[in-house]
């Protein structure tokens, strides 16, 4: 099963295959591509490190932005287990603005 934390969903849903380093997008394009290929299956949403941090640069003992993005999963608000279809589909509702837009892929992303 996919762990993601919760504001994960909308970069995931934007992404265009650049990120912080190539470990990362090969990291990214997996997740995506599993995803793609299985939209009903069940993804855990924690409010901490999950499987897309693993290859980001920016965990080093912990995410380096953890008050940022805390403050985006938070206003993205799903916890526990569920399945990226429902999950997509209550995010798309959200004000992307409101939560990304001290991103600094928000510009790539809502451009």
């Amino acid at each position: 099963m996919i762990t993601l934390r919760p504001h994960h969903v909308l970069c995931i849903q934007r992404f265009i295959g650049e990120g912080y380093s190539p470990s990362f997008v090969e990291n990214m394009w997996r997740i995506v591509n599993s995803i793609r290929e299985a939209p009903k299956q069940s993804i855990n949403f924690i409010g901490s490190e999950d499987d897309l941090c693993a290859h980001c640069p920016h965990n080093q003992n912990g995410c380096v932005s953890e008050a940022k993005v805390r403050r985006m999963d938070k206003l993205v608000g799903l916890s526990g287990t569920v399945a990226w279809s429902d999950a997509a589909s209550l995010c798309s509702k959200l004000d992307a603005k409101e939560i990304c837009a001290n991103c600094q892929w928000y510009k790539l992303c809502h451009g």
